[in-house]
């Protein structure tokens, strides 16, 4: 059954503080609908269920020889190259509360450098990652309990993807067995075996156009997009090129934000969503799904 939002004038009989009021000689009263303008039907809003997303499983290796830890963050706008550090591995993010480090590699001479150590207590385990872009946005870690075991994660949150309507990061969550070996289980914007997040989120959006409004709905929301900006051709809607991850002190989840496109072009946004993500065995669950408005 559709919804209607009817735009209809109520016709007032009664006056909230003067009683009974009779209409003006000029005054024409319509004697049937078809004197209404048109009626905008909407589809019916739905549950969303929260959707489970496979991590893309990596066991880190040991290093490959016996680095010279440098002590010092790196400032990512001096001069010098931001990844290399006179020979010695450059570091560039801590999470101090959980003895956690991301360093680059020696050698490393671009942006773009897909090999970084990870440093967590007494364990040390190299991996290869995207994690910078021209923009020089640093990696971001954090030590939580995100599975509820009773052991804490360490969180790394990577930089992939910039550009017009693009701000794209993945998400690592590492964990530690009783030997000190690192596992990462990633969310990952874009994988070898494809986007099957993407996909699935982007079967969660809808656009209805009516006459000359248009909606974007997402579960049980909706909201309503400027028709005369949406593309000559519409393709979709689909999850756009924004992925972004927060940490929020105190929770056990993270915070989700994407976006939703209607073009060929990964800058045809036209409205934002967000989500929680929790962490449980090897596999990411979003829920709690909102829209807004740009």
């Amino acid at each position: 059954m559709k919804k209607m939002i009817p735009f209809l004038l109520a016709l007032l009989v009664l006056s909230g503080c003067g009683g009974e009021r009779a209409p003006a000689e000029t005054e024409v009263l319509p004697d049937s609908l078809s004197a209404v303008p048109e009626a905008i039907f909407l589809p019916e809003t739905k549950v969303v269920e929260p959707i489970p997303v496979p991590a893309v499983v990596t066991e880190g290796k040991p290093p490959a020889e016996d680095y010279d830890l440098a002590s010092a963050l790196r400032d990512p706008w001096s001069e010098e190259n931001l990844y290399t550090s006179g020979g010695r591995l450059a570091l560039l993010a801590e999470a101090p509360e959980g003895d956690a480090a991301f360093y680059t590699l020696p050698g490393t001479e671009k942006a773009g450098a897909e090999s970084v150590l990870i440093q967590w207590g007494d364990s040390l385990a190299e991996f290869g990652w995207d994690f910078a872009t021209p923009r020089r946005i640093l990696p971001r870690l954090a030590c939580l309990d995100l599975d509820h075991d009773g052991n804490e994660e360490l969180i790394v949150i990577c930089y992939v993807d910039s550009g017009t309507g693009v701000s794209i990061e993945d998400l690592h969550v590492l964990e530690k067995n009783d030997a000190g070996t690192l596992t990462d289980y990633a969310l990952l914007y874009q994988d070898k075996k494809g986007n099957p997040m993407w996909e699935k989120l982007s079967s969660l959006l809808g656009l209805e156009i009516a006459g000359e409004r248009a909606f974007v709905i997402l579960g049980r929301e909706l909201v309503e997009v400027n028709k005369s900006q949406l593309p000559e051709e519409v393709f979709g809607p689909s999850a756009g090129a924004i992925a972004q991850f927060t940490v929020i002190p105190g929770a056990s989840f993270l915070l989700f934000q994407g976006s939703v496109n209607v073009g060929e072009l990964r800058s045809s946004c036209v409205a934002d969503f967000s989500a929680g993500v929790t962490y449980q065995d090897g596999v990411f669950t979003l829920w709690e799904f909102h829209l807004y408005n740009l």
